[in-house]
C-alpha cells in the first residue's frame, strides 16, 4: 500500500476515499498522528491518487463530491458480492488436497494418463512410434546411410482437410524422452489443475485444444519451410498456454483472483528463453511461442 496524503478531519477523509473508489481506486483511511491518512493499495493508481488528492484539497467546496458516496457504497456492494462468490469457490487446503487427483481435476488427471500411455506405447519416442505418427500431422523419417528418407507426408493439410482433424491435437501426446515427458506432465499438473479447479473443466479444456491447434499448427508450418521436416510432438506449447493464461491474469486481471508467484514466472520464462538457444536440443520454439501468445489472448479476456 502507498500513502497519497493527510487530511485534518475524518469527514473529509471518509469523501475523499469514497471519491477516490468511486474513480476505481480503491482506497482506504487511517488514522495518524497528523490527521487522517489516505492509502491506496496499487502501486499503478499513485500517481492519478495524488492528482485527485491535491485537487480535493484545493476544493473549498466539498460538497460537490458527494454524489460519490453513493457511487462508492454501490463499488463496495459489489466488491463484497465478488469477494463472497469467490470465498464459496475456495475450499480448505486440506479439503482440497483430501480428494483423489482423478476426482479433483478429472481433465487434468485424463491428459497426463494418455501422454503416459503414449510414452509407454512408443518407449518415450525411442520405440516404433510409426504407429503414433498416423494419428499427427507429423511425417516418419527414415534415415538411409546419411540421407534421410521421407517414408509418410501428410502433404500439408491435405489430410486434415480431408476429415481427419485429429491430427491438429494428437501430437501433444507423444514425447521423446523421460525428461520430455516429466518436465510437460509437472506443468500440466502444476498449471492445468489450477486453471481447472478454479475456472472449471469446461475453460481447461477448451484452453488445451484451442492452444494444441495453434501451437501444432504453427510448428507444424514452421518446419514444412525446412529442408527436411521432422516428427514433433508434446504438450510443452499447451504448457506455454496454460502458464500464459495465469499469467496474465495475476497481472492484468487480479480481480479474478487466481495467478502465479513471481518466482514461478521468472523460472517458466527463464526456462522459454534458455530453450531458444539451441543448447538444450531440438526444441519446438514455435509451438512454446505460439502457445504462449494464445494463452495471454485468453488470459486477457474474462474467460
Amino acid at each position: 500500500m502507498r500513502e497519497v496524503g493527510v487530511v485534518e478531519n475524518e469527514p473529509d477523509a471518509l469523501l475523499l476515499r469514497d471519491h477516490l473508489i468511486a474513480q476505481e481506486i480503491p482506497a482506504k483511511v487511517m488514522l495518524e498522528k497528523t490527521g487522517w491518512g489516505i492509502w491506496i493499495h496499487r502501486e499503478d493508481h499513485l500517481t492519478r491518487a495524488k492528482e485527485e488528492f491535491k485537487r480535493f484539497v484545493a476544493t473549498e467546496d466539498k460538497s460537490i463530491y458527494l454524489p460519490s458516496r453513493d457511487a462508492a457504497k454501490a463499488i463496495n456492494k459489489s466488491n463484497a458480492a465478488k469477494e463472497a462468490e469467490y470465498r464459496k469457490r475456495v475450499r480448505r487446503m486440506s479439503d482440497l488436497w483430501g480428494d483423489p487427483m482423478w476426482k479433483r481435476v478429472p481433465i487434468t488427471f485424463g491428459i497426463i494418463v494418455i501422454c503416459c500411455a503414449a510414452a509407454v506405447w512408443t518407449n518415450a519416442g525411442n520405440g516404433d512410434i510409426e504407429p503414433f505418427l498416423y494419428s499427427t500431422m507429423n511425417v516418419e523419417v527414415k534415415m538411409n546411410g546419411d540421407d534421410p528418407v521421407i517414408l509418410y507426408s501428410t502433404h500439408g493439410f491435405n489430410d486434415i482437410l480431408h476429415g481427419q482433424v485429429w491430427r491438429l491435437i494428437t501430437p501433444i501426446f507423444l514425447h521423446f524422452g523421460i525428461f520430455h515427458l516429466v518436465c510437460n506432465m509437472s506443468a500440466m499438473r502444476a498449471f492445468g489443475s489450477m486453471i481447472e479447479y478454479q475456472k472449471g473443466w469446461i475453460k481447461l479444456l477448451t484452453l488445451v485444444l484451442v492452444s494444441a491447434v495453434v501451437s501444432n499448427t504453427a510448428q507444424f508450418a514452421a518446419d514444412m519451410r525446412g529442408d527436411i521436416p521432422h516428427p514433433f510432438g508434446g504438450m510443452s506449447g499447451v504448457g506455454f498456454a496454460l502458464f500464459g493464461y495465469l499469467w496474465a491474469k495475476g497481472h492484468w486481471r487480479p480481480e479474478e483472483r487466481i495467478g502465479l508467484q513471481p518466482n514461478t514466472v521468472y523460472m517458466t520464462i527463464a526456462w522459454f528463453l534458455l530453450c531458444m538457444t539451441g543448447h538444450l536440443g531440438p526444441i519446438a520454439n514455435t509451438a512454446h511461442g505460439a502457445g504462449l501468445i494464445v494463452g495471454i489472448i485468453m488470459g486477457l479476456t474474462p474467460f
